[in-house]
């Protein structure tokens, strides 16, 4: 999916003193929550028309690698069905509103062999002859990425292995002038046919030692819907499908793609019924977002925990690497460091402890390592918060040494493992304040005591922003509150939205994250009961983690279903039926297409793997598979 992590590092400040706006009556964004305005913005630059073998290989596959594999022509039957659907809202949209559809290419369907509940909109990356001046000294490169919805504008060097697609200057200028209209301080220039991007633009997205580029890149909403064959046999019901399909449409007419620095992830206060028009950021509630943000990171790490365990497991792998690097230094290392730093690599150790902490470790095989641990980062002297000291261990943390599942990892989940420890060495006091410690076992309890407030202190400002009702309006909100608005003119009534949610929510009772996020049972109950509690009582379904475009599932059925009480949309007691196979028959076809043989992965160079791993985040990916 397209990112919207925001990288906010600062240490986590506890804010509730800070007023939130009391009922968010602001001025309204033009933008309505109703079919008069069904795109975002009416510009071409935004699409791009491709057809389906430029989409497979330059879209789904940029490496050139086929590792997305459509489905054969003998499972047509599942492309039809879908094309079905987009047709049929497509062709109402633009009956009702000809003037503001009339420079969206009309979207074509993919199915693809891969068994997982997904499906996404893609972007297109088009490429231009157009050089772009940075400086006048450094390196020229062939081209660069420019992907105008990340704040300032990111740039970055284009991979020569990837392919893009030749587009005509006139879209190019077109991006840059509605990219210099909303983007604040970064504006470009463009003189005699080259862009000169201000130099405020590469100070808050540094270029590094490129001083040109003989061409760019840009991200342009390809006119293709991507859906996985793995969704049909996940989802019981027809208009369930519908629900999603509709939902990835809201990305495709809104061009959320191309969205422009502001026009998404911002917040605002949620009102007790929702409003007839989308909401804007306030200011006041806008003060205390980073921190939001962060806290929902902190609480959303999901690293799991072991009973009774003494250091945190975000500590893991700096008491390990603590361990390995004083062997590496010194062969006469403790028995217990050496033990620690030989044991990461056995098969038994691996078995026991798996991707720990990232999955569930052996509880017993646990202690006995830690026990081993704790012993031998007692023979380690703490020499204090100096640069051979405290900084040092920050270091570690950031970049460590000793990750014992690492060998089994592709490149793309190595990286993941480094980022993660990356982001956790920031929640780490950059100065320690604290009593004096001895050696390396009292640092670690030391900063698993810190670790613990630390996440008390989120979850209460979590807590407070959703007894204040703080909402954060994501890309991924509007199109589900879109996908709500829509379902009635394809003919299906608009709760089957709200039962694709609901589905998504699973069947567990466990509130999960804090207990902000609720289980599936509850919210279901909540639903039948019209959202009261057993009191009769109105309950507000918490956002979940704000972090996360993705609200929780269950909060996505509330919302719906408030979006669908305050429009009062229309209730279709005689839904559509296809033509054709039935649902049951569809997933039967289904099931077969991912059976499908697919491309080696293996193929791809390290290289290209990187890339990959860069440069596929350009898809607003949508999982469909139950998760709070």
């Amino acid at each position: 999916m397209v990112s919207f992590t925001r990288q906010a590092r600062g240490s986590l400040l506890l804010t509730c003193g800070v007023m939130v706006g009391a009922c968010g009556q602001g001025s309204h964004s033009a933008l309505q929550h109703n079919t008069s305005q069904p795109v975002r913005a009416k510009d071409d630059w935004n699409w791009q028309r491709v057809n389906k073998e430029d989409f497979v290989e330059t879209v789904l596959n940029p490496s050139g690698k086929i590792t997305n594999l459509p489905v054969e022509d003998k499972y047509q039957a599942l492309q039809d069905r879908t094309q079905f659907w987009v047709n049929r809202l497509d062709g109402k949209l633009r009956e009702l509103h000809p003037e503001e559809m009339a420079q969206v290419p009309k979207p074509q369907v993919q199915v693809i062999t891969d068994a997982s509940p997904n499906a996404f909109v893609a972007a297109s990356l088009a490429c231009y002859d157009v050089p772009v001046h940075f400086s006048d000294s450094g390196e020229e490169v062939d081209k660069v990425f420019w992907n105008p919805s990340e704040g300032a504008g990111a740039f970055e060097e284009w991979p020569k292995s990837y392919h893009c697609l030749p587009a005509t200057p006139e879209t190019l200028y077109a991006a840059i002038e509605a990219f210099n209209q909303g983007s604040g301080t970064c504006k470009f220039q463009v003189k005699n046919g080259i862009i000169y991007p201000k130099a405020s633009c590469t100070e808050a997205n540094p270029i590094g030692a490129i001083s040109e580029a003989r061409g760019i890149v840009l991200p342009r909403t390809a006119n293709w819907i991507t859906i996985h064959a793995g969704l049909f046999p996940f989802l019981e019901t027809e208009r369930a499908f519908v629900g999603v399909i509709t939902h990835e449409l809201g990305h495709y007419y809104r061009s959320h793609l191309t969205h422009l620095p502001k026009e998404y992830d911002f917040f605002y206060t949620r009102q007790p019924k929702n409003p007839p028009r989308r909401p804007v950021a306030q200011a006041e509630v806008e003060k205390i977002g980073p921190h939001i943000l962060r806290a929902s990171r902190i609480i959303g790490e999901a690293l799991l925990t072991v009973k009774n365990q003494a250091v945190a497991p975000e500590l893991y792998f700096v008491a390990g690497s603590l361990a390995k690097e004083e062997c590496r230094k010194n062969t006469d290392c403790a028995k217990s460091c050496q033990e620690i730093s030989e044991t990461g690599t056995s098969v038994e150790f691996l078995s026991k402890m798996q991707l720990y902490p990232f999955s569930v470790a052996d509880e017993d095989f646990y202690h006995q390592f830690e026990s081993t641990l704790q012993t031998c980062l007692q023979t380690l002297p703490f020499q204090g918060a100096k640069k051979e000291g405290y900084e040092a261990v920050r270091a570690l943390m950031a970049h460590p040494t000793w990750i014992p599942f690492l060998k089994i990892l592709s490149p793309a989940g190595k990286g993941m493992i480094m980022g993660v420890m990356e982001e956790l060495a920031h929640r780490i006091p950059t100065t320690l304040s604290a009593p004096i410690l001895s050696n390396m076992n009292e640092l670690m309890l030391h900063l698993t005591d810190l670790l613990v407030k630390q996440k008390t202190a989120a979850l209460s400002l979590l807590t407070y922003a959703h007894e204040n009702h703080v909402g954060f309006y994501t890309a991924e909100q509007e199109a589900d509150e879109e996908s709500i608005e829509w379902l009635p003119l394809v003919g299906i009534d608009p709760s089957a939205g709200v039962e694709t949610y609901l589905a998504l929510a699973g069947d567990s009772d466990e509130a999960t994250f804090g207990g902000l996020v609720w289980g599936g049972k509850t919210c279901k109950e909540l639903y039948r009961n019209h959202w009261k509690d057993q009191s009769g009582k109105l309950v507000v379904v918490p956002l979940g983690n704000y972090a996360e475009p993705h609200h929780s599932t269950c909060f996505r059925a509330y919302n719906a279903d408030l979006e669908i009480q305050a429009h009062k949309y229309p209730r279709i007691q005689k839904e559509t039926q296809a033509i054709g196979l039935s649902w049951k028959e569809l997933q039967k076809v289904a099931q077969k297409a991912m059976k499908q043989p697919a491309a080696e992965e293996s193929s791809f160079t390290p290289e290209e793997r990187t890339a990959q791993a860069a440069f596929h985040p350009y898809w607003h990916n949508c999982p469909w598979a139950p998760k709070g």
